[in-house]
């Protein structure tokens, strides 16, 4: 409780500053003295780990995006269908080379020997 006129016997100590700077005054057990303490300083925010949170879970999202997407290539190179074999150019001028047909190879092969 902060000292006022009307009790005179209230111990000596630092008290809430009676002119309201927000900072504390000094009592000395009868009269305030020219004692000022300055305010504390404005406390920061405290992060309520939302951001933390969110931040996780856009890493993890992308991380196993990044992984589907490297599984799906993956699963596009290795099918064996030979089927799918690119047909030559029906102009030999063309810079677009013909696939080779090798038995067992997979099109990602077949593309990647007729370079």
């Amino acid at each position: 409780m902060p000292p006022d006129g009307d009790q005179p016997h209230v111990s000596a100590g630092w008290y809430p500053d009676p002119n309201g700077s927000g900072g504390h005054r000094y009592w000395d057990g009868h009269t305030w003295t020219g004692y000022r303490a300055a305010p504390p300083p404005p406390r920061p925010a405290l992060d309520d780990g939302r951001h933390t949170l969110l931040v996780r879970y856009l890493v993890i999202c992308l991380g196993l995006l990044a992984v589907l997407l490297a599984l799906i290539i993956y699963a596009a190179c290795s099918v064996g269908d030979t089927s799918m074999v690119v047909p030559a150019a029906a102009n030999r001028d063309t810079a677009v080379p013909a696939a080779v047909d090798l038995p067992g190879s997979t099109l990602c092969e077949q593309v990647i020997l007729a370079k």
